[in-house]
């Protein structure tokens, strides 16, 4: 039997409890992504333009988006790109509003950007990079959404988070 490692049982728990409640909205996400996005967007209006503003500092990540087409000429897609994060770890999106004064994460020096309502569950490639794409309804716009992403590794000193930058999208 193997010694009881804290640690791990935290980072666990952790894991299964920011993604079991948003277990729906990851399949609604990678069903999503399988459609093609690259086509021609002359369904969508001209009013309707969409623009990323980074906001706060990154620590041990960076975190950008881009909007391109839709799965329907109703539809546009956000694809947010995490880089720069520790490799071949689980990573979240975090999805909120902008917390009025940053929150420092206990046990380290980054600091939560976002009041997270939704989390969206990933994982780090071999680079350290995850991406995640989101539908957006054109019908929903004006639409306002705060990102930040957040990485989960074990390391040989333990437990450690990182967290990007924090990226607010406007689409009107």
């Amino acid at each position: 039997m193997r010694p009881r490692n804290d640690n791990t049982e935290m980072f666990t728990v952790l894991f299964l409890r920011l993604t079991s409640a948003l277990l729906p909205l990851a399949i609604v996400v990678a069903a999503t992504a399988q459609h093609p996005a690259h086509r021609d967007v002359a369904g969508v209006t001209e009013t309707a333009r969409c623009a990323f503003t980074t906001f706060g500092s990154e620590c041990g990540a960076q975190l950008d988006g881009v909007v391109l087409p839709g799965p329907s000429d109703q539809t546009l897609t956000a694809r947010l790109d995490l880089s720069g994060a520790p490799p071949r770890a689980l990573a979240g999106l975090l999805i909120g509003d902008v917390v009025p004064t940053p929150v420092t994460i206990a046990g380290s020096s980054c600091f939560m950007l976002v009041n997270a309502v939704s989390l969206v569950p990933g994982q780090t490639d071999g680079a350290g990079a995850a991406a995640w794409a989101l539908p957006l309804r054109l019908s929903s716009f004006p639409l306002t959404n705060n990102f930040q992403a957040m990485v989960v590794s074990l390391g040989t000193a333990g437990l450690q988070i990182s967290m990007s930058n924090g990226l607010s999208s406007m689409c009107r």
